[in-house]
């Protein structure tokens, strides 16, 4: 663990870097310095991403692209070289694909099921607190602070068209 660098005291500016770093110490204080160790909870972090992506894609488009994605995540080039690199960058993918999947299932309650306001109000909290934390994490997290605030009203304009059409004028 480096602390220390010339007397100067080192610490990870991003967040996802020092709490990638906790999770590498944790790991191999437990299983032993095999650096192997590493690269299988590098795939195993990418898995989970990509499935929660994959889920949180199904609950908004469709099983074609989510499956597609799925596909990309895993088997791209960048995706292999990512699962088989000690980087930040997969904790980050897999905090980021657990949020997406959240703010794909509150988009989908927002619009078809009829929930109650209070249940929604909550939900909308805890999600602005997971979109805050993947915010800190690394500044890509915008993305899904956009994507929370728009697609509601998008989906919604277009699911009230479909429904207004339905009924005759």
């Amino acid at each position: 663990k480096v602390t220390e660098v010339n007397g100067i005291h080192v610490q990870p500016v991003q967040g996802s870097v020092y709490f990638y770093c906790m999770l590498l110490h944790g790991l191999f204080h437990v299983v032993g310095n095999h650096w192997i160790a590493g690269i299988w909870l590098q795939i195993i972090l990418q898995l989970i991403g990509a499935v929660l992506i994959c889920l949180g894609l199904k609950k908004i488009i469709n099983k074609i692209p989510a499956y597609l994605a799925f596909a990309y995540i895993l088997f791209s080039p960048s995706g292999i070289k990512a699962g088989i690199t000690y980087s930040p960058q997969i904790l980050f993918f897999c905090v980021f694909a657990a949020v997406f999947y959240f703010v794909a299932d509150y988009l989908k309650r927002s619009v078809e099921i009829e929930e109650t306001r209070r249940f929604m109000w909550v939900y909308t909290i805890v999600l602005g607190v997971f979109i805050g934390v993947c915010c800190y994490l690394d500044i890509s997290g915008i993305v899904l602070l956009l994507l929370w605030s728009v697609l509601p009203m998008v989906k919604r304009r277009e699911y009230t068209t479909i429904w207004l059409a339905r009924w005759p004028v």
